[in-house]
């Protein structure tokens, strides 16, 4: 089975909006968008992207809230959303992307906090909001524990 790893699309002053014809892609494991002049909704083409393990949307000009159907892209690792326009609440579904280790969302226009369903993501190793970076490795005994708990989170 072949993959493709869409990268040096970072700075590329990409205009306007991701195409939905990405969905051809299915073998598609890593989209660094950052830095561009993407404009618009998150497309709910990301969702169906089943190898997709890095999504870089930093930096751009993304608005409306996330939608619900990127949270069935379960192989996500890497999520950066940082630096856009992006409102609206974080859903509890964000619990579903139980391989998430980076999870970049400050500079948005977020309302509301963290659910507390981000306390389900056992392998997230770093997260950014409102201007923090909250590194979440707690060591206990000389080994990295898991996250148990989020002091932001509701």
């Amino acid at each position: 089975m072949h993959y493709f790893l869409v990268s040096n699309t970072e700075g590329n002053n990409l205009i306007g909006s991701v195409p939905n014809e990405l969905k051809a892609l299915t073998n598609l494991v890593q989209l660094n968008l950052e830095g561009n002049f993407i404009s618009g909704p998150i497309p709910t083409v990301f969702g169906q992207l089943q190898n997709l393990t890095v999504l870089d949307l930093d930096a751009n000009s993304l608005t409306g809230a996330i939608p619900d159907s990127l949270y069935d892209a379960e192989g996500l690792s890497e999520l950066g959303m940082l630096n856009n326009q992006l409102g609206g609440t974080i859903s509890s579904r964000i619990g579903e992307l139980d391989l998430l280790k980076v999870l970049q969302l400050d500079s948005n226009k977020f309302n509301g906090t963290l659910p507390a369903a981000i306390g389900l993501l056992s392998d997230l190793r770093k997260l950014t909001t409102t201007n923090r970076i909250i590194e979440l490795r707690e060591l206990k005994n000389g080994t990295e524990s898991k996250l148990t708990r989020c002091p932001l989170c509701t």
